[in-house]
Parts: structure tokens; C-alpha cells; sequence
């Protein structure tokens, strides 16, 4: 299946590119070893697993405060477990011109803030990573 629109949808809603840069977005797969070593001759002895992961990232835009918690709301109220920050991601792999799919957590991110607009009551939040990192 080759690229159907959408860069990834989490509970099988399609994330809105609005909030993406587009050009950001990676889908790394991740290739795991166990117990890796060399030999006594320096050669690589690898134990590849069967399992891979994937950490799929993407700068988000710059957006006021209430774009921003809109794209928040759209990600918590999709979350399998919200503690956790688990959720159920169908997403695009450049790599393989396909989707994968899979459990992920996202890790709190570093969220700047560009402007204090006090007149207005409103805040300017510059762009950031959110990642979501496959269990």
C-alpha cells in the first residue's frame, strides 16, 4: 500500500497536517539488538530480534494557545491509557512506502513559549518535537 494522505492517525483518526511541518516528520525504524558483542578477532556478533520499533517525530507548527489545545485535545481524547500517555498509532513509513502500526507512549515534550500577548490574553507557543515511541 503506497501513501494514502495521511502521515499517521492515532485510535484511527487521522492527525491534522495543520499542526505539522510536514517536512519534519520521520518515521525511524529501529532495528533491536540483544547482547551484542565482538569476538576476540573484532568481528560482530549480532542477536537481532525479531521486534522492531519505531519512534515517529515531527516538529509542530507555532500556534496560539488555542490551537494548541486543540491539537492537545485531539491527541489526550484518543489515548488508550492517559497516564501512560498510551495510544494506537497506524502510521506512514517513508522507508518502506507503507504503514506499520503499534502501541506507542509519548514523551512529555519540551513545549517554548515565543509570546505573552497580556492585552489579548494570549499566548504564542513556537514550534517543538512530539514523538511517539513504540513499546
Amino acid at each position: 500500500m503506497a501513501f494514502t494522505g495521511s502521515l499517521f492517525s492515532i485510535k484511527g483518526d487521522a492527525f491534522p497536517l495543520k499542526y505539522i511541518y510536514k517536512e519534519s516528520y520521520t518515521a525511524q525504524r529501529e532495528i533491536l539488538d540483544l547482547d551484542t558483542t565482538r569476538s576476540t578477532t573484532g568481528k560482530l556478533q549480532r542477536n537481532v530480534l525479531d521486534h522492531e520499533s519505531f519512534v515517529i517525530a515531527f516538529q509542530t507548527r507555532p500556534m496560539w494557545n488555542t490551537a494548541h489545545a486543540n491539537m492537545w485535545e485531539f491527541i489526550n481524547n484518543r489515548l488508550a491509557n492517559s497516564k501512560a500517555r498510551k495510544c494506537n498509532l497506524t502510521f506512514y513509513v517513508p522507508e518502506l512506502d507503507d504503514y506499520d502500526s503499534g502501541t506507542f507512549y509519548i514523551p512529555t515534550p519540551v513545549i517554548p513559549i515565543h509570546v505573552v500577548d497580556t492585552d489579548n490574553n494570549k499566548i504564542l507557543y513556537n514550534s517543538y518535537e512530539i514523538q511517539f515511541i513504540k513499546y
